[in-house]
């Protein structure tokens, strides 16, 4: 029964992202909680129930954006592979390591649907492709306390 409330989590921060956070753009960008949510999940969980709560996650955002069907989904299932992955070897125990590796998550995945979006035949100004790489994986890092305080009630 409390599996249930991890998938009301992603709705609820799902809804947060697309909503309540156009209040609160910076430079017209506002933070991917959904990501956020993934790499928690990932670093909290088993792997197969990570990646499987990663993967809902990716299903969320593709569905909610205006992006491709799918290229959310599979970025996400990879983070979730490389984060279990990761911490096989180290242990990413303290906040401000994962605040570092979702910094490099969001500047990486990004990139990759920035690139993606050329490879459809999308162009984006490169001043754009940057303040949205750039201060989106900035502002999203900076979410993350707020993403683990409210999602701790359930992991704990």
């Amino acid at each position: 029964m409390k599996k249930i409330y991890f998938f009301l989590a992603i709705l609820a921060l799902g809804f947060i992202q697309l909503t309540l956070l156009n209040y609160f753009r910076i430079f017209t960008v506002r933070p991917d909680l959904l990501l956020v949510a993934c790499v928690v999940f990932s670093l909290r969980f088993p792997g197969k129930w990570a990646l499987f709560l990663s993967v809902f996650a990716g299903l969320f955002k593709d569905i909610s954006s205006a992006q491709a069907i799918g290229i959310n989904t599979l970025l996400f299932a990879l983070w979730s592979l490389a984060i279990t992955r990761l911490t096989r070897e180290i242990s990413i125990d303290n906040d401000y390591l994962a605040a570092i590796l979702v910094l490099v998550i969001a500047l990486t995945q990004n990139i990759l649907c920035g690139f993606y979006q050329l490879y459809v035949g999308n162009s984006i100004a490169l001043g754009i492709f940057l303040r949205i790489t750039v201060l989106e994986s900035l502002y999203t890092a900076a979410c993350l306390p707020l993403v683990i305080r409210a999602l701790r009630p359930l992991y704990t």
